[in-house]
């Protein structure tokens, strides 16, 4: 036993390794004993490794009358080596493997299921093996019974979920009719593109460098095929290829411009599907799952009163309300445009798009949805069945959606701003329109957003106060500064010693700028602690306020180093300009410390808080 132990190891290591002459030297019948945990055989172990040619001895060199014994032999999990091939793209072993079997061997193991009742044509969707899909398709008598497994998923499913787009839409044009079939989970392709948001450039949280990045990356075959087509010359075919290399090399330009080739994909086998998409009309007029005794009107009314978190199956939502709960733009838009009366569809619960997109927070999808021409329901004026317009919707804490936002007072603004954005939308008698539970908009955004307010407002507090800290230490120092004057005065005139010196003059502009900032950033800050706090105040007044504070407290501690730089040069005299520069340097580097530690704090509040100046500035241009 231990000797076949001891066997087994140093078979595993050759597999791993190739080492032909190694596995050779043993009798065939040894390479049907398992040689792994998982039951796995040598040719099972050396196929999931990929040494292609080492397979292709193995099998030539195998007697016809012991192969098939080998071939059929089945792991734990009733893998035969056809289950293993077809993770792969070894066609070459495929054929090989066709000619040393008889017909009936053949379709023995290609229509044999493992253990999830996966056949090999099945499992190259599960890997995205598609040159071997191409060939075992040709051998089979029918190829639709392969297209499904025992739990109803089929090929596309397998497909999305790998990520193997390319593969998706090749099942898609030789069997279309999947597109409607659903999994166990009620669930077809189209559910699950609306449910992998990162397969689609909108859903990317680009920088502005990557955006760059992406928009002249190569697109992949799509760019190789229309450079075919049409013929460009030679320079720029060279040219091309150069660009394409760079983004081969570099790790972080080969990432965006793969995933920007996964997105080009996505969207034509998401654009394929949406047109055959049906799920809007055979669930429409208020359909999807049945409602219980224990999910009536009244506790809808109380779960959506509370946080609108309504329990769902969400397979059967369509795809169009996934889309927009995921924040996917070009799955909304290609149904929208494709099929726009699936504006008028709504679901179990009554909820039309605009509900599914206010309560997500997902304020381009909304704007898109509010500038297309509503249908004669009027989804803006539409209640769900706890009675419920958009405006409740909004008024309700989802301030977890908000995952970028700095701190409580910037989730806290953008639930405002939001509250505000869709007030403007709906009719001025909504704000008084009551729910089931005869609660207004305005109650619940009182109510749902009280833990939130309380968290805002200790959050602003901590802040405003430490910072007029660090405020009025800066206004100490430039006042004392101020009466301290670097060379002294002459005693005769009273003047300062130095005062036609250059730096003498930096060192009194940048002291006074110093007390001017450090002091106003005081008095902005003390009107913040001395604020009342109401929630509709962090709307846009208090984080201005404290965008104002800091920006008053970055200026002041920069003059406040630059006159430190500036005294350090006249006390020792410096002739040298290099020297004066680089003390000027060396002194900003606190500041720039301090200022990249809370550059992302105050970015996020000035966004937010001077969206204004955005909006202003274009319309005093005009004038």
């Amino acid at each position: 036993m231990s000797t076949e132990f001891r066997d087994a190891g140093k078979l595993y290591e050759a597999a791993i390794q190739g080492k032909k002459e190694v596995l050779m030297a043993y009798e065939p019948g040894r390479w049907q004993l398992p040689v792994t945990p998982m039951k796995d055989t040598l040719l099972h172990l050396i196929v999931t490794v990929r040494h292609e040619e080492l397979v292709k001895d193995i099998i030539n060199n195998t007697p016809q009358s012991e192969i098939y014994k080998i071939l059929k032999k089945k792991n734990q999990v009733r893998n035969n080596i056809l289950h293993e091939l077809a993770t792969t793209e070894m066609v070459e072993v495929a054929k090989q493997v066709l000619n040393k079997l008889t017909p009936e061997q053949w379709g023995n193991l290609i229509n044999k299921k493992n253990y999830w009742g996966e056949t090999p044509v099945f499992r190259t969707a599960v890997y995205g093996s598609k040159k071997m899909f191409l060939f075992l398709t040709e051998h089979v008598k029918d190829s639709t019974a392969h297209l499904r497994r025992d739990d109803g998923m089929t090929m596309l499913h397998a497909a999305i979920l790998g990520e193997s787009y390319d593969f998706a839409s090749l099942l898609f044009v030789r069997h279309e009719s999947l597109a409607d079939k659903i999994d166990k989970y009620g669930q077809t392709g189209l559910h699950l593109l609306a449910k992998t948001p990162s397969a689609f450039k909108s859903r990317m949280p680009y920088g502005f460098m990557k955006r760059l990045i992406y928009h002249y990356a190569p697109a992949g075959q799509e760019e190789n095929n229309s450079k075919a087509k049409t013929g460009d010359n030679a320079n720029a075919s060279k040219a091309n290829r150069v660009v394409s290399k760079i983004f081969q090399v570099i790790p972080v330009m080969k990432r965006i411009s793969d995933e920007k080739r996964k997105h080009g994909l996505t969207s034509t086998l998401m654009e394929a599907l949406v047109e055959t998409d049906k799920s809007w009309k055979q669930r429409g007029g208020g359909g999807g799952i049945l409602l219980t005794d224990e999910n009536l009107d009244k506790d809808i009314g109380q779960l959506l009163a509370s946080k609108l978190k309504i329990p769902s199956k969400r397979g059967t939502d369509i795809p169009l309300f996934l889309a927009i709960e995921h924040g996917i733009m070009e799955i909304v838009e290609e149904t929208v445009n494709k099929h726009p009366q699936v504006l008028d569809f709504k679901n179990q619960f009554e909820q039309n798009v605009l509900h599914i997109a206010v309560n997500h927070r997902q304020q381009k999808i909304f704007e898109f949805l509010i500038g297309k021409k509503l249908p004669t329901t009027n989804p803006q004026r539409s209640t769900d069945r706890g009675k419920h317009s958009i405006l409740h919707y909004a008024a309700a804490d989802r301030s977890q959606e908000h995952e970028d936002a700095a701190g409580p007072v910037q989730k806290l603004q953008r639930e405002l701003q939001w509250f505000e954005r869709v007030k403007n939308s709906v009719p001025a008698h909504f704000l008084d329109l009551p729910n089931i539970d005869q609660k207004i908009p305005q109650e619940l955004l009182m109510k749902g957003h009280s833990k939130l307010h309380e968290e805002a407002k200790d959050w602003l507090k901590e802040t405003a106060d430490s910072c007029s800290i660090v405020a009025v230490l800066i206004a100490t120092v430039a006042f004392a500064a101020a009466y301290t004057v670097p060379g002294g005065t002459d005693k005769v005139t009273g003047l300062p010693v130095l005062l036609h010196m250059t730096s003498f003059l930096v060192f009194t502009v940048m002291d006074v700028l110093s007390l001017v900032a450090s002091l106003t950033a005081v008095a902005i800050l003390l009107s913040v602690l001395t604020s009342p706090f109401q929630l509709l105040d962090f709307h846009t007044s208090l984080p201005r306020k404290l965008v104002f504070g800091l920006t008053f407290l970055f200026i002041s501690i920069a003059t406040m180093m630059l006159a430190f730089a500036a005294t350090i040069i006249i006390t020792i005299h410096l002739d040298q300009k290099w020297l004066t520069l680089l003390l000027y340097t060396v002194s900003h580097f606190p500041v720039t410390i301090f200022i990249l530690l809370h550059l992302p704090l105050y970015i996020s509040l000035a966004k937010e808080s001077l969206a204004w100046l955005s909006e202003a500035l274009p319309a005093l241009y005009k004038l």
